[in-house]
């Protein structure tokens, strides 16, 4: 989000489009083409097994990249799988914690343009070794790592403040089993 307000031409970019940003001379300005468009993307089907114990939902709401916002509903089961269901999408992820499978989610929901409002897609969102053990990554920390603890529930809305893509959040945690 602090992207946009740095650079206005990004509020101008059309989801589905793959762009590539080139930047003249350090310091200068930056350079946006439309490199192709981006027909579909192929999902695979939501992997819910007939005795999959929904654990906890969270509704909430998406940011699209026109500035809107949409609803949606995280889905969060005992088997590890973790689903956002929109009205026109549904993205899945399986296995590991919860604030890695939420980055997975991030990184397919920003090939439309999206990000999710909740407190783990703060720009200061982390989570430990011990949080992952105690919590299952269903608990961020929301600050900088020399600030005091404020620790909140992943998937909830109540501590949301910088909303930012997987790559701009230092605390992301991408598996390489992806």
């Amino acid at each position: 989000m602090q992207v946009r307000k740095e650079h206005p031409v990004v509020g101008c970019l059309k989801a589905g489009i793959v762009y590539t940003a080139t930047r003249s001379e350090p310091g200068g300005g930056w350079t946006i083409l439309a490199m192709s468009r981006l027909v579909s993307v192929d999902r695979k089907p939501t992997l819910i097994e007939p005795k999959d114990v929904l654990n906890e939902t969270h509704d909430i709401m998406v940011l699209n990249i026109d500035g809107t916002e949409s609803p949606g509903r995280f889905d969060c089961y005992e088997s590890g799988l973790i689903v956002l269901t929109m009205k026109d999408v549904r993205y899945w992820t399986k296995g590991g914690d919860a604030f890695s499978a939420l980055c997975k989610i991030r990184v397919d929901m920003e090939l439309d343009g999206r990000i999710p409002l909740v407190n783990g897609a703060n720009r200061n969102a982390h989570v430990s070794g011990m949080a992952i053990q105690c919590a299952h990554g269903y608990r961020v920390y929301l600050n900088a790592p020399s600030e005091e603890h404020l620790v909140a529930d992943t998937f909830a809305t109540d501590h949301l403040t910088d909303p930012v893509f997987v790559a701009e959040q230092p605390g992301a945690r991408l598996s390489e089993t992806w």
